[in-house]
């Protein structure tokens, strides 16, 4: 005996699997927030002297991530003594895992079909 049976949507599921995995690829937004959340947590967590490190700091957003750095030439040194940078990251965690779970269900919402 043969059965036969048809599933309804499974192209509309397609092109929404497709459009999610396209969405998950460009997280460009997420990463912004993240650098963002841990800039600010730096700043006020940034040894100050003169001022020169603290206004150093900056974020690089690409595709692929983020990064949050002081770009003052001896801001190794000072980070090695006190490792403000990722004292910051680490305070942020939570928020930074949430912006990322975030964009994820927001694509995964957008999924339908069969």
């Amino acid at each position: 005996m043969t059965s036969a049976f048809q599933v309804s949507g499974a192209d509309r599921l397609k092109t929404t699997l497709q459009a999610a995995g396209v969405e998950l690829g460009d997280l460009e937004a997420a990463h912004k927030r993240a650098g963002d959340a841990i800039l600010a947590a730096t700043r006020p967590r940034t040894p100050v002297r003169t001022g020169r490190l603290v206004s150093s700091l900056a974020t690089t957003v690409t595709t692929t991530g983020v990064q949050v750095y002081a770009g003052a030439p001896y801001a190794v040194y000072v980070h090695a003594a006190n490792p403000f940078l990722i004292d910051a990251a680490k305070s942020v965690e939570p928020a930074v895992l949430g912006f990322y779970a975030d964009a994820a269900q927001a694509a995964v919402d957008e999924v339908a079909g069969a």
